[in-house]
């Protein structure tokens, strides 16, 4: 019997959800069973709810898009930039669930600080958009070792 993991997707965009979850199943559907959580519209979820953030193996998320438009966002992050939101989610998901969360996103084409942020926030890899595939599935695969 195959291992079931749960993966949060999480860019704003069914069409990168639907080719992530496709490249994910394709390189690790044979050793596990796998299911994608899609939130289409993450601005729909209130990120700081543990009970609604709960129960995801690896958290997958486009940064610039999870933090885009208005949100239940904590008091505490009411004055932040988007930046500082999404660096806020990625420490927030990793103190509270204590799982993998991987990030990419494009504003490290304009801002070479946002990885290594990223990284100190608690992100378990992060990479610029568009990223190389055999990366993200490496990391993936880390992801997926370290939670088993």
């Amino acid at each position: 019997m195959k291992t079931k993991k749960r993966i949060l997707l999480s860019t704003y965009d069914k069409i990168i959800d639907n080719m992530l979850s496709k490249l994910i199943s394709r390189e690790f559907g044979n050793s596990y069973d796998l299911e994608f959580v899609s939130w289409e519209k993450p601005f729909e979820h209130d990120w700081s709810n543990p009970a609604e953030t709960d129960g995801f193996d690896i958290y997958i998320l486009l940064l610039n898009n999870c933090v885009a438009g208005q949100y239940n966002w904590p008091q505490c992050t009411k004055s932040l930039s988007s930046k500082e939101r999404g660096l806020w989610l990625i420490q927030h998901l990793r103190d509270t669930h204590n799982k993998p969360v991987i990030i990419f996103t494009a504003w490290a084409n304009e801002d070479s600080t946002i990885l290594p942020k990223a990284n100190e926030a608690g992100a378990t890899y992060a990479f610029p958009a568009p990223f190389d595939a055999s990366d993200m599935m490496l990391a993936i695969d880390k992801c997926i070792e370290r939670v088993d």
